[in-house]
């Protein structure tokens, strides 16, 4: 069946109400969906660019139109502007709204600034009066250059008839002269600036240079200081300590002394190395230590004339007044001398040192014997005092073998013979003593401290 040409009237007509139904609602002409909406009314004095069915956005956004826009009172004192926003956006307290334009030529739209969340929330229908209104627009810029460029033109005229009157030789005068002074300052003023701009520009740049110099030498110096501590500490962490102190018990009476000698030692070995190291310590004694002083004198006149008397022919007791030599030893029971000596590991088991021992020259050989794994043993061979001084009336050297044997890691029994070459000092001795290192201070200090709290 064909279409006859009503039919095809009837179909263009039906089609063309449904395409004018679609355009009026995509350019918001008609609205079927108001109920996703919320009505705001928006308080201003202005609304110069803003007409019905105007966008309403928010950040950029379209969110609404442009309902109404009505005068406020009778007297066009206001205008109220009625807006729709889409009920999935909030309006609050501190809510404003702006007019702007999109572009230099574009349509005007109302920008709405939603306000802070922490507010309360503006019910639907309030009205918000706190209105700004939105920049300068492109006609109000037009009117203001328009306005500018009558203002000039007013100004050139006057200005060109005060020059054309009498009194205007007097301004063309000020020109003149101000043109002169001008040429002045560039020829001649300008140049002279300039070169003192330059002079300084060169001084400060001399100095500035010379200061960055003394900077770079000083932090060199300080780096290197900096690196020579560095150095000195890493040294100080490579140096071990070992402490080590006995007590010796002789079991025979010393010279010039009725009771048995006991003596206490404590040595501090200082690493530096492994091969090298220091011994700074401490011996004291129940018998004490002899010391020993010789007085020499010479006899002269007024005339600092030596005198040299003939004792055969002088009476006894001017003999004794002329005495040239005189020699005294005093012995001071618990003494103390101090021990420093240096050494050296020459294989793993033998080490010699020689220094001060017992405040006398001498010499010493240690002997590191294993034996076993929970047991070790040391042995001592020492000789000092070589001329016999610490003694009354012995000259011989002081020689002395101690053997410690290590009873437990840090514990040992000593034992050994003290000056076995003395006629009258030879003795036995029994005693026991420590020995840990600086290693093992970490179990005891804290354990000590602990007790303390």
């Amino acid at each position: 069946m064909g279409f006859t040409r009503e039919m095809k009237v009837g179909v263009f007509v039906c089609a063309a109400i449904v395409l004018f139904i679609y355009m009026g609602a995509a350019i918001g002409t008609f609205s079927f969906d108001s109920q996703r909406y919320h009505p705001y009314t928006f308080l201003y004095a202005d609304v110069t660019g803003l007409a019905c069915k105007s966008e309403v956005k928010i950040a950029g956004v379209k969110v609404g139109w442009v309902k109404d826009i009505q005068l406020a009172s009778s007297d066009g004192s206001g205008v109220q502007t009625h807006v729709l926003i889409d009920k999935q956006y909030h309006l609050y307290e501190n809510a404003r709204a702006m007019v702007r334009q999109d572009g230099l030529l574009g349509p005007y739209y109302l920008e709405v600034i939603p306000g802070d969340p922490e507010l309360a929330q503006l019910p639907p229908g309030a009205v918000i009066d706190q209105f700004h209104h939105a920049a300068v627009s492109f006609n109000s810029t037009l009117y203001a250059v328009q306005g500018l460029a009558t203002e000039m033109q007013t100004f050139m005229g006057s200005l060109n008839q005060a020059v054309q009157q009498p009194e205007g030789n007097r301004i063309t005068q000020v020109l003149t002269d101000v043109h002169q002074t001008a040429q002045q300052l560039r020829n001649e003023v300008l140049p002279t600036c300039n070169d003192s701009m330059r002079a300084v520009k060169h001084a400060l740049d001399n100095d500035f240079k010379q200061f960055v110099e003394r900077i770079d030498t000083t932090a060199g110096s300080i780096q290197a200081v900096s690196d020579r501590i560095g150095d000195a500490f890493k040294r100080f962490e490579q140096i071990t300590f070992v402490f080590d102190g006995h007590v010796e018990h002789m079991f025979r009476r010393a010279e010039n002394y009725c009771h048995r000698d006991t003596k206490g030692i404590f040595n501090t070995w200082i690493f530096i190395n492994p091969s090298y190291f220091y011994l700074v310590g401490v011996t004291t004694s129940q018998k004490g230590y002899i010391r020993r002083e010789t007085t020499f004198k010479e006899y002269s006149d007024d005339c600092l004339n030596e005198i040299c008397p003939r004792f055969a022919e002088l009476p006894e007791w001017a003999q004794y007044a002329f005495i040239f030599n005189t020699s005294r030893q005093e012995v001071k029971r618990d003494a103390w001398r101090v021990d420093l000596q240096f050494g050296k590991f020459f294989t793993e088991h033998l080490a010699l040192r020689i220094g001060l021992i017992e405040g006398t020259a001498g010499a010493a050989m240690d002997i590191f014997c294993p034996m076993g794994k929970h047991h070790r043993m040391m042995a001592t061979f020492k000789i000092y005092d070589f001329r016999g001084r610490i003694r009354l009336n012995d000259p011989r050297p002081h020689l002395k073998l101690i053997a410690r044997l290590f009873l437990f890691e840090h514990v040992y029994l000593a034992f050994g013979v003290d000056d076995f070459v003395s006629k009258c000092n030879a003795s036995f001795f029994l005693g026991a003593g420590f020995r840990f290192g600086d290693t093992d201070m970490k179990y005891f200090v804290p354990n000590y401290v602990g007790t303390l709290g």
